[in-house]
């Protein structure tokens, strides 16, 4: 079955284990682990690891460049997808060349890309940098060539993908599959070079490291316990790689960059860590069904041939609780973050990811009332209302996972780069235009699809006009999209040549000596000056010394 309790509970019980024997180590066969994950990473690839540079920060700034690069691919076909969907001569110039795809195809092959150019490219990007900096490993990621290397055939994959959503069996033979096999491969390698970088650990990563890391891991043992207590073959059900690209993978990851930028963004701890422990349980139980349930937006990768099992009653019952029970930490995460960033005492910084940050999250809680609106009634057995449930899943990718992810970047780009965006005031506009061209132009297409819905069930043969307009408007508006998401990848990329290169200094040379307390004050406020464990704390009276002068 797709969904199988007894599965569920053998995922959670070996993510449990994970998490308890990461938590004490794992001795000599963490020894041997490692000496094995490096030579695999590094001397087992041969004279190939040497085409990839090794300098620190290079893989991250490898991944997050390039999807920058994916995300202005993304949006530009998504935004032809939407526009011939109310002009269907939009493109017939280019039939001649032999390409007139139809809305649905160009608004697929935007979202494969955005998913898995876009957002997967920036979540690894960051978690090469984040990981090892919230496990305090010694000299950061173990291989840095490793890294840059295997954004080679992620690419590769990302790129067949975008063909398979055009044409999936170009030769005869579906190629999706082909896609699915070099990602895999490059997974592997991802997976292995964060584990080791968890295993080299010198301190705790909290709970957003541990998020992190079980979202790299939650992919792999979810196709593993499938395989072995389901009776199936992942060749011959290509839709068991929604286990591995699933969920897990974006969303956990998504969330526990957010909660790291969030709090290094505003420079103050996060504001509560209760909240923090909900998003990681939270996710962890209830958000593993959204992938057995229904694909949703990961299903890109299915294959047109491939057919998904059939669920049980009581497998449906089970997954639909847990999908009504996800709210708690959507709205803990959203929480969250929006309070560590308004508790810093200063206004979030556009330039600094911050207030796109914010606006996710206040996205977030909405979006996930419309999803499941629209979605439990596929939940239950109904049926549903396939043109607004995808208008719906491109408004989840535009408005939560897109922009939580360029905020991501923007936030750590100084950091991984060593230099400054050139242009701030161009990410300013951007994010601006963004956010009210993407809300703004999707909603007008979530209406045109509900008054098409509407003149369709009272069986009205003449077509509406009213809808064709707000169609026309949505498409206007969302290519505001298009020149936000330009100006944020030139800047990206200009960055690399022409940003202000940063002193070489170390986090703790923002850290102060000592803290004059004149007033009852909060540690919050302490540590949001810079303070740490090792700052000395003065009474004011201390500094009276007599016959000098009073400080002040």
């Amino acid at each position: 079955m797709f969904v199988d309790i007894p599965n569920h509970l053998a995922t959670w019980l070996i993510l449990f284990i994970f998490f308890a024997l990461a938590s004490r180590g794992l001795g000599t066969l963490g020894e041997v682990l490692r000496s094995t994950g490096m030579f695999l990473l590094e001397k087992a690839l041969g004279p190939a690891i040497d085409f990839a540079e090794g300098k620190p920060g290079s893989a991250a700034r490898t991944w997050i460049v390039l999807s920058s690069l994916w995300l202005f691919v993304a949006v530009c076909f998504t935004f032809l997808g939407i526009w011939v969907g109310h002009d269907q001569y939009a493109l017939i110039s280019l039939s001649g060349w032999g390409y007139n795809p139809s809305s649905s195809t160009l608004i697929a092959a935007g979202t494969a890309v955005g998913l898995y150019g876009s957002v997967a490219m920036a979540v690894i990007g960051a978690s090469f940098h984040v990981l090892p900096s919230l496990c305090g490993t010694p000299g950061g990621l173990p291989s840095e060539r490793n890294g840059t290397l295997v954004a080679a055939p992620w690419t590769l994959g990302v790129i067949i993908l975008f063909i398979a959503a055009h044409n999936p069996d170009p030769f005869g033979i579906d190629i999706t599959l082909a896609a699915i096999t070099v990602m895999g491969l490059a997974y592997s390698a991802i997976a292995v070079n964060l584990l080791i970088a968890f295993a080299n650990r010198t301190q705790s990563p909290r709970e957003p490291g541990w998020l992190l890391i079980l979202a790299i891991v939650a992919g792999p043992v979810s196709v593993l316990v499938e395989v072995l207590m389901g009776d199936t073959n992942p060749i011959a059900e290509p839709w068991l790689v929604l286990k591995l690209y699933g969920a897990p993978f974006f969303l956990w990851s998504v969330s526990a960059l957010a909660l790291y930028s969030a709090a290094l963004g505003s420079r103050s701890p996060l504001w509560s860590r209760t909240l923090s422990g909900t998003v990681l349980m939270g996710l962890v139980i209830t958000t593993s069904a959204y992938q057995s349930l229904d694909g949703g937006l990961f299903s890109s990768l299915i294959t047109q041939n491939a057919s998904i099992p059939d669920v049980s009653d009581s497998s449906r019952m089970f997954g639909t609780f847990l999908v009504a029970l996800s709210l708690a930490p959507m709205l803990a995460l959203s929480a969250n973050i929006i309070a560590t960033i308004r508790t810093s005492g200063k206004s979030p910084e556009i330039t600094n990811g911050m207030a796109i940050l914010v606006a996710s999250s206040f996205s977030l809680v909405i979006l996930w009332f419309l999803n499941y609106s629209f979605r439990s009634p596929s939940f239950a057995g109904f049926q549903t209302y396939e043109p607004l449930l995808e208008t719906v899943e491109l408004m989840t990718m535009w408005l939560f996972m897109i922009p939580m992810s360029m905020g991501i970047v923007l936030h750590l780009y100084p950091t991984i780069t060593n230099r400054t965006l050139p242009a701030p005031e161009r990410t300013r506009q951007g994010y601006w235009m963004f956010v009210t061209a993407v809300s703004a132009g999707l909603l007008c297409i979530l209406i045109s699809e509900s008054i098409l819905l509407s003149v369709t069930e009272i069986d009205i043969e003449a077509t509406s006009s009213l809808a064709e307009r707000f169609a026309v408007i949505g498409s206007v508006l969302f290519y505001g999209a298009v020149v936000a998401v330009t100006l944020h990848t030139l800047n990206i990329v200009r960055g690399l040549f022409h940003g202000k290169i940063l002193q070489n200094t170390s986090q703790s040379s923002r850290r102060i000596e000592s803290y004059t307390i004149t007033s009852s004050t909060s540690i919050r406020s302490v540590l949001a000056a810079g303070a740490d464990v090792e700052t000395v704390l003065v009474p004011a009276s201390d500094t009276d010394v007599p016959g000098a002068p009073t400080e002040l």
